[in-house]
């Protein structure tokens, strides 16, 4: 009785807060129109100038004196969550652990072709102190072999990173 109860009250104080990535060079296009994103759409976009407006407000938001403190930081290998970690993790002293099952559906797909993703290599230059797991390696983090993730591969991801 006594480990259920303290079970109890550690669940009774967990705290997940979910950001989403700030504004990407692909939601510019978007914005702009179908054909500007369809012709000039990458497939693992960097931040907007909006896009590192946001993540920075993020970073400020989770400083020690604004009362959010933060134990972990969880990001996708997608450049713009990682860039958007960049500035939450200076203000927490929170090394970034990426993992590679959170993603938008679909996965990394250009030219209704799979594409890998950022390879190891490049995000440890680009982003020091992020913790990578294996999968991500110098051919990528994403799966190739799996082609373009459908609604069901999705759905079994999203399940599997829920347990």
């Amino acid at each position: 009785r006594f480990i259920a109860a303290l079970a109890s009250m550690v669940l009774a104080v967990l705290r997940v807060i979910m950001v989403r990535h700030g504004e990407s060079e692909n939601n510019v296009l978007m914005a702009i129109s179908q054909e500007a994103f369809a012709n000039h759409r990458k497939v693992d976009p960097s931040l907007s100038p909006k896009g590192e407006h946001q993540a920075a407000a993020a970073g400020q938001y989770f400083l020690p004196s604004a009362g959010n403190a933060v134990d972990c930081i969880v990001t996708s290998p997608v450049r713009r969550a990682l860039q958007t970690a960049r500035p939450i993790a200076a203000a927490t002293g929170c090394q970034p652990c990426v993992w590679t099952d959170i993603f938008e559906v679909g996965g990394m797909w250009m030219d209704d072709a799979a594409q890998p993703g950022i390879r190891r290599s490049d995000l440890e230059a680009e982003f020091p102190g992020y913790q990578a797991p294996p999968e991500v390696g110098e051919q990528g983090w994403y799966d190739v072999r799996q082609g373009i993730e459908s609604e069901g591969m999705a759905c079994a991801r999203a399940q599997a990173v829920a347990q």
